[in-house]
Formats: C-alpha cells, structure tokens, sequence
C-alpha cells in the first residue's frame, strides 16, 4: 500500500468555491445531475488517455464513478457489470462504522471515544486479564492503537483460527500502551461491530439501514454476518459503486445530504484528523478513525483488491472505484484523473467526448469476436480430468462442450457447475452464498468475496464465467465470483490424455500454479 503516496504527494489547481451542503436528484433517479466533464473543470482528453491505457494494460476496473462541484462528469461501469450489481467493498466498510460510532456517540448511546471497551462488552471480561489492557477505548479500535501485540501487517479474517473474532483478538498479549503504536487488524472493528449493535439495541446492518442506508438512498446493500451473530465490522458490506460515491458526497459536505444532518459534522471533522503518530502501511499518510488522511485535504477510504473512495474539498471532488487490482488504480488517479481537473469550465471538446463515449460503451459491452472451437472439444467434453495434485483441494474437473456448455468442480464433499462460453462471452449464473467454515476458507477459490460466516443468512451469489479455445490444444476460462475483487485464471493443456492446467489470479501473472491430472 506504499504506493498510495503518488497521490498524496501530487498537488494542484483550486477549482471555485466548496461543496455545496445539499443534494440534487434529477427525473432519471441520479442523486446529482449528469454532465459533460469540461463543464466541471476535466479535461475529457485525459480521461481518453485513461481508458486506452486501461485497455491496453488489461486493468480489471468495475466501475469508475467523477463527481465534482456537485454534478455526475462521468459514470462507467466494466462488462460484465452494470449499474445496479453490488460490490464487497472490504475495508471501506471501517468507514461506514465509523459514521455509526459518531451516531451512536452523538445519541448517546455510547458516551464517548473514550469509553472502555471491557465496560460495553462485559462477556469477553476474561480477555482484558491485566490494567493495561483494560485501558483500551473506542478511540483505539478507531484508529487502530489498541496497544494489542498482533500482526503488524493486519490480520484478514482467513487467518483466523477461531469462531470469535473478538476473543481471538483481545487474547493477544499487550504489546505498548494502548494510543502509542499503530497495528493495522480486522478484530479491532468487529469489537466496535458488537459495541454498536449491544449499545442501540439493533442489529449493526439494522443500525446502518435506520441512520445511512435510507437517507442516503442508498439500495439493495447487503451485509454479511460474523460467526457470533454480529455483522463483520471491517469488510464484507456490499454496495453499489453509486452508492459508495453517495457515501463519499456525504463526507464532502460534512454529514449532510438531501436537507438532513446525517453524521455530526463535529464527528466528521475528528474522524478524519489525523488520531496517530504515523501510518506504517502507506509513508506519507496519516490515520484518522476509519480514515486514511493525505496531505492537501485528502480523505480516502480503501478496500482490499482496489475498492476506493477518493475525497477532496479543495478540488470538490469525489471519485469512487471498484476493481479487481491491487495497486493500479491508484496509478491511474495520480497519472490522468488529477492531471484532468483544471481551475476553471473547459469549452466543450466534441472529438475527445465523442471518443470517451466510444470508449465507455466499449468497456460496457461485449466486444469479442466469436472463436474458433476445436475438434478436441468434442472429444474431452463430459470426462473427468482426475487431478493429481490439486492445492486448491479439488478431486476432478469436467469440462462439458455440449448444447449447453458447463464446467464441474468437484471437492470431496461438494461439486460446483456453472454455464461457461466457448466464445470468450460471460455467462452469468447464480449460486447459494452458503456458510463457510474457518477452516475452509483458506484456498478456497470460490466465495472469496462473500466470506459467509452466517448459517441463517445465505444470499445469493452471481458468477460471471467466460471461456475460448486458444489453439487445438489449448482451453482459457474465467471465473469471476461478481461483486468480489478476485477473478480466477485457469488455462487447460490437453496432451493425449495427460492435462495440465496453470491457475491464477491475474492473467499476466508470470507466476503460476501447475496443477496436473488426466482424462478418466
């Protein structure tokens, strides 16, 4: 994440006054109207430049959301997405806590930051077995200094090893005092996870739906449920891409939209001031609560795999992402998105929005041409490719080249078809979210994005497969889990009865698994 100062460090022109404090909706449902980007300062030609280089880098962008001076400059989503699909916007999720620790706080349904956490979760009273743990507050699961001696690189919630995030967590020994050191953790939100949802009586999702959810506007946003029957507190809230940016309008304008006063602008304002001595994940930046804080009145708030909300007063802006990337979009922001912005309205440039429009349908829509299919189709279509040595823990493949084209992954205890192409053209299915237990979650390559630790809340998955013979020998699939940031690479070598298959995550990846098998 170190590189996330290229854009903290780029500095720039003022553009005209700030944020204004209320929001507009026009008769098409957008909650601000649609313009071209030079009316609000952006140089369309830049955003050209961006595309092209998306395309041409294969930079697996879902959506990319501009909203400055309170009107929409541009708003795309990448095929297969559309505008209403959700996202798993991970981390960003410790921001939108954030917002409900302010609320709460502001109700008084918690008293302050500085409220021991041992005192609001009395059934974990065994874990805080010494005065300097007992010490830990709201202020150090926001800003992540609870003193606790955990990884300092953050722990995800697939390496955990135990069915009670918040146990697990408050059973490290104490490292500092709490407030000295920064240690970036995903049990420290799922503690405040079940301090707001104890302290006002609803659920956390209930909470969010009552006081953001609703007066935002915001739809069909979903939420995944922890082991204990809590909400996960640092990832798993799934929104649409325009909802994230309504998130981010929010904070542009210190809590308030459509008339309302939704986060205390007093919360806004300390959320997002730096809270400790140095940010050890990004150099550069600072950490607020929930926040990360750059220099020239950034705020940003970020998500694993490239979910992103970019804010800024000084520039009016707001940009949100979603992607399937680890860094990239942030070079992307830093080297055309901040060039673009200009200090005042642009005369309009009909060649360079003609080709951005070009460009934005061409990253809509399906764009291949049909491919060629092998006779070799025919002859593996229905076997078993028996694999030898599976680290992903499958026992067999199935490739079925048939009227209506599938692919089976079978595990000891479960087997997962889904409709594939032959022509490189996703096919878009659904699945049961079911409950996924600790232990196999790691190197699980489906539900990576929906990590449903929830046995009462299964929900609905959509896959997104695609596939194409790359020469007689040679069978490229796909698999997208949609509304995730991972995408699955898996490339079929068919020799004689002998197949080997090379899987990732990136298709540029130069390092690849090997797996081998045979055709039963």
């Amino acid at each position: 994440m170190k590189q996330l100062t290229i854009f903290f460090m780029v500095t720039g022109l003022i553009f005209g006054s700030q944020a204004r404090c209320f929001s507009q909706k026009d008769k098409s449902g957008y909650f601000l109207p649609k313009v071209s980007p030079e009316e609000v300062g952006i140089n369309s030609q830049k955003l050209v430049e961006m595309y092209e280089r998306i395309d041409q880098d294969s930079i697996f962008l879902h959506s990319l959301i501009i909203i400055r001076h309170d009107k929409i400059a541009l708003e795309s989503y990448f095929y297969p997405y559309q505008r209403d699909d959700i996202h798993n916007v991970k981390s960003i999720t410790k921001s939108f806590l954030s917002a409900l620790t302010g609320i709460a706080i502001e109700e008084g349904k918690i008293e302050n930051v500085e409220k021991e956490v041992w005192r609001l979760l009395p059934e974990y009273a065994q874990c805080f077995d010494d005065s300097l743990k007992k010490r830990i507050a709201i202020k150090h699961l926001l800003s992540m200094t609870s003193g606790l001696n955990l990884d300092p690189y953050g722990e995800g919630f697939n390496d955990l090893d135990s069915d009670d995030f918040i146990q697990w967590t408050f059973n490290h020994p104490m490292k500092t005092n709490p407030g000295n050191d920064f240690c970036y953790n995903n049990g420290l939100p799922q503690a405040l996870s079940a301090i707001i949802t104890k302290q006002s009586g609803m659920s956390l999702k209930d909470y969010a739906a009552q006081k953001l959810f609703e007066p935002l506007h915001i739809k069909n946003a979903q939420w995944d449920k922890g082991p204990k029957g809590y909400y996960v507190g640092g990832s798993e809230l799934f929104l649409r891409p325009i909802d994230m940016a309504r998130f981010g309008y929010l904070y542009l304008n210190d809590g308030f939209f459509d008339g309302q006063q939704l986060v205390p602008e007093s919360w806004v304002d300390v959320s997002t001031q730096n809270q400790i001595g140095g940010f050890q994940m990004i150099d550069g930046a600072k950490y607020g609560y929930y926040w990360i804080i750059g220099d020239d009145e950034w705020i940003v708030t970020n998500g694993s795999g490239g979910q992103t909300i970019f804010t800024n007063k000084k520039y009016n802006l707001i940009v949100a992402i979603t992607a399937a990337e680890g860094m990239r979009q942030f070079h992307l922001f830093a080297e055309y998105i901040l060039p673009s912005l200009k200090d005042n309205v642009l005369p309009e440039n009909v060649n360079s929005n003609k080709r951005l429009n070009q460009l934005l349908k061409e990253a809509a829509d399906f764009s291949g041409s049909s491919k060629e299919s092998f006779a070799i189709a025919n002859e593996i279509s229905g076997k078993k490719i028996k694999l030898t040595d599976c680290p992903l823990h499958f026992e067999t493949i199935a490739l079925d080249f048939g009227d209506d084209s599938s692919i089976q992954f079978e595990k000891p205890d479960t087997i997962y078809t889904f409709p594939i192409s032959q022509n490189n053209e996703f096919v878009i299915s659904q699945t049961q979210n079911s409950y996924v237990p600790i232990e196999k979650i790691i190197h699980f390559p489906f539900n990576m994005g929906w990590m449903n630790f929830s046995k009462e809340e299964p929900g609905i998955i959509k896959n997104a497969l695609r596939g194409y013979w790359k020469n007689d020998e040679t069978f490229f699939l796909e698999y997208h889990e949609m509304g995730s940031p991972f995408h699955f690479f898996y490339e079929f070598i068919f020799t004689e009865e002998q197949v080997k298959i090379y899987y990732s995550e990136h298709p540029t990846m130069q390092e690849r698994m090997v797996i081998n098998g045979y055709l039963k």
